[in-house]
């Protein structure tokens, strides 16, 4: 059986690899022509979706065959991790879900983009995380999404709710069960809601303006390039690809019951996601919101979550941001200055009706993209990666909370480690910031203060060690643009 099982292992590696070969190939010959075509555009289109109750519409963009043949190359790392996933399957023994102490739970959600569902309670030094979201959310039919809010304290976890309101205190007989269902909803929570508005919408239009407005070769195309090179290709898999099992009942392939957890290749996830996204959005300037984060040009941090560190790496990663694209900004030429101020024009009439276009300052907007795209979408991926990471749970439970029997098959852990491992982590192939160089001086001594500003910032607000256990961030480990 172990000899079948290698053979199995040696032939689809040989396989997925050589599709890949066979679709570099097909995309190079397809986008050959626009290799050396220096002071032109790469036209992409604009799609926008109507969202019912919402006063914008939703964007996402196509991306054209060059840009497609770029993001070929960095798929190469993602057919590794398929080839793991599938090593995994037949080769990783059973493991015993790991109950997450209170300690590391409460510093996961604190440190990870988990925080963006904490609300403010009226009581003092009180945090709720509200998963309520789920609610309106169809998820799978054979998993268990059971946890709906968490009561912190100090930034320690006090209490765990489920969603028929059963209330399970800190140290209580069912606590450790609590706990197990609160990580598995999180498990779903994260990749598939909360994250949404780093992807989608702004994202796009200012990625796809800047492939229509910045020629080939110019100062601003090396400058932005990096940040905006296989965005649209990243989104496009995530909203028809596999990527999660069975959300409608239906297998794609035969290995996806060891491979996948949910697919997104249906209307109803992608027009969740459209919706989740644009609610986002379209919040006006200063009305009062009850998160930590909210949309606008700068982004707005509440000062009630001034204490949670992982806002506070948002927070500073923005002003390195803005730092950073000040310093480049002073060093352009005046043609320069004025195509970016049309750009702007365009990125900010598209994507919200709240602010006028002669009212944002391109800094702003500057440098709300690059802190998007790089920092904050690296961070939301890789920190959460790194917490849940040897925890063995699984996205979703077999059994409600009241329930008797095991919460996780090992079938469903190994789903929900190959998920993380192509979906969440950001697995570097040569292409990361620290990789990222300019040849033009002032850009790459800018670049150099911003690596320089983050690496700071990480030590600050990112790294941290918990029992016996380093979670970290590097300059390779930071994506550009949306990579995952």
């Amino acid at each position: 059986m172990l000899f079948i099982k290698n053979i199995i292992v040696i032939i689809a590696s040989a396989a997925i690899h050589g599709i890949h070969g066979i679709n570099v190939v097909l995309s190079w010959l397809q986008g050959r022509n626009w290799q050396n075509k220096q002071g032109k555009t790469l036209p992409v289109r604009l799609l926008f979706t109507d969202v019912e109750g919402k006063s914008i519409k939703f964007a996402s963009a196509k991306a054209t065959p060059y840009l497609s043949w770029l993001a070929r190359h960095r798929k190469q790392a993602n057919n590794a991790a398929v080839i793991r996933g599938l090593k995994r399957a037949f080769f990783e023994p059973e493991q015993q879900a790991i109950v997450p102490s209170d300690t590391y739970l409460s510093a996961l959600i604190i440190n990870t983009s988990a925080c963006y569902s904490l609300k403010k309670t009226t009581t003092a030094n009180h945090l709720t995380l509200d998963l309520s979201d789920l609610d309106i959310y169809h998820t799978n039919p054979d998993r268990f999404f059971e946890a709906r809010f968490a009561c912190m304290e100090k930034g320690q976890i006090q209490s765990i709710t489920m969603k028929d309101g059963t209330k399970v205190n800190a140290g209580d007989r069912d606590w450790d069960k609590a706990k197990l269902h609160l990580l598995s909803t999180i498990n779903l929570v994260l990749p598939a809601l909360s994250h949404n508005w780093v992807h989608f919408h702004f994202a796009d239009i200012a990625t796809a303006i800047s492939h229509n407005m910045l020629p080939i070769g110019s100062v601003l195309h090396q400058w932005l390039s990096p940040y905006t090179l296989s965005h649209l290709s990243t989104n496009a898999n995530g909203k028809s690809g596999a990527v999660m099992d069975r959300d409608m009942g239906e297998k794609k392939f035969f290995w996806s019951d060891y491979f996948i957890i949910n697919h997104t290749d249906n209307d109803y996830f992608v027009n969740s996601v459209a919706a989740k996204t644009s609610s986002f959005y379209q919040r006006q300037d200063n009305c009062p919101f009850d998160g930590p984060l909210a949309f606008a040009f700068p982004p707005q941090f509440s000062p009630d979550f001034k204490d949670v560190p992982y806002m506070s790496a948002l927070k500073e990663g923005f002003k390195a941001s803005q730092k950073y694209v000040n310093h480049c900004l002073k060093a352009l030429d005046k043609q320069s200055i004025t195509l970016l101020q049309e750009w702007k024009y365009h990125v900010v009439k598209r994507t919200c009706h709240a602010y006028h276009p002669n009212d944002v300052r391109l800094e702003d907007l500057l440098a709300t993209y690059i802190w998007q795209v790089c920092w904050v979408h690296t961070l939301d991926h890789q920190m959460y990666y790194k917490w849940i990471d040897g925890l063995h749970s699984a996205s979703g439970t077999l059994n409600t909370f009241h329930d008797a029997g095991p919460l996780y098959s090992h079938k469903d852990q190994i789903q929900f480690k190959n998920m993380a491992d192509i979906a969440i982590r950001y697995n570097p192939n040569g292409d990361s910031l620290a990789d990222l160089h300019y040849k033009v001086p002032f850009l790459e001594e800018a670049l150099n203060t911003y690596k320089t500003d983050l690496l700071q910032i990480i030590q600050n607000h990112v790294a941290i060690e918990l029992e016996n256990q380093k979670k970290n961030l590097t300059l390779a480990e930071i994506a550009p643009s949306v990579l995952m």
